[in-house]
């Protein structure tokens, strides 16, 4: 027996919904537009960077000026690693970079895990100290923090590049937050089943804060790979010299004046950040959107 399905819908019900089928289509496809507008924008900068790395010098000067190069001068790059140690540079960077991320992720994540799981006196004053530095800018420890330095020896050193740079109170605040949402209840299980407070940390904590160290590792290593000004005032001597103050002083120091020169170094000096940021970046995403709806 065959029954026929019986449709009521009206003709102007079905003309209602392909209007707004098409208007959603209409407002889908305007949307994406700006976003990408606004992407080619956000990129015309890196992408100019980039084109100028690979020109010849007087290409770069004709009008108008052309986007793709005639041919890839891959020579720039040889060109600023002969006028400048960039090498040594690079090495210094990335020596302040891995080594006080790390120590700040760590740390951050100890005292994160402190102050969101434990119960003691002065929990909270210290707590409130720790945010109240949040409210110093960068410029105001700058003369007391290079009197310590000084004081002790460790100008011209990793040491002074790093030591400062160790503990921040943001990265413990965002720990701290994420923390408190790791519930009570799987660390009191892991506790009745033997395991020490360092285990639980370990294996348990770090795990499920993936994102916000993630997150953390991103910001922590941008800032200390970009950071100009501390170095500038505790490096003095050319072989301890930073990415950031050798691609200042490439043009006093070693009279590069071709903009394709100094493009080519910018290029090499930000691919670690890259790199990072790539190798993080879903965690990242992830980590900013718990971060942001979490509440403390």
């Amino acid at each position: 027996m065959i029954t026929r399905r019986n449709d009521h819908t009206s003709a102007p019900e079905v003309a209602r919904r392909r209007v707004i089928s098409w208007e959603r289509l209409f407002l889908a496809i305007a949307a994406h537009l700006v976003v990408g507008a606004f992407v080619v924008i956000s990129l015309m900068p890196f992408i100019w960077m980039l084109s100028t790395a690979l020109k010849e010098g007087p290409e770069i000067l004709v009008v108008p000026p052309d986007l793709i190069p005639k041919r890839l001068a891959w020579e720039n790059f040889a060109a600023v690693m002969e006028k400048a140690p960039f090498l040594r540079f690079y090495l210094n960077s990335l020596i302040q970079g891995i080594a006080a991320t790390f120590s700040t992720v760590l740390i951050a994540a100890m005292m994160g895990y402190a102050f969101a799981k434990y119960r003691f006196r002065g929990r909270d004053l210290l707590f409130l100290m720790v945010l109240s530095s949040l409210m110093l800018p960068e410029i105001v420890r700058i003369i007391p923090v290079y009197l310590m330095i000084t004081d002790w020896g460790w100008q011209d050193s990793y040491t002074a590049l790093i030591v400062p740079e160790l503990v921040t109170g943001f990265a413990v605040f965002l720990m701290r937050q994420f923390i408190l949402g790791v519930p009570d209840e799987l660390l009191d299980a892991a506790r009745i089943d033997g395991a020490s407070e360092l285990r639980i940390w370990g294996q348990i904590v770090l795990p499920l804060c993936t994102p916000a160290l993630a997150a953390l590792t991103i910001f922590r290593f941008n800032h200390n790979w970009d950071n100009f000004l501390w170095p500038l005032v505790v490096i003095q001597r050319p072989d301890m010299r930073t990415v950031p103050l050798g691609l200042a002083i490439l043009q006093g120091d070693y009279q590069t004046v071709a903009y394709h020169h100094a493009m080519a170094a910018t290029l090499i000096a930000i691919l670690p950040v890259v790199i990072v940021f790539l190798l993080l970046q879903r965690q990242f995403i992830r980590g900013i959107a718990l971060t942001g709806l979490r509440e403390g």
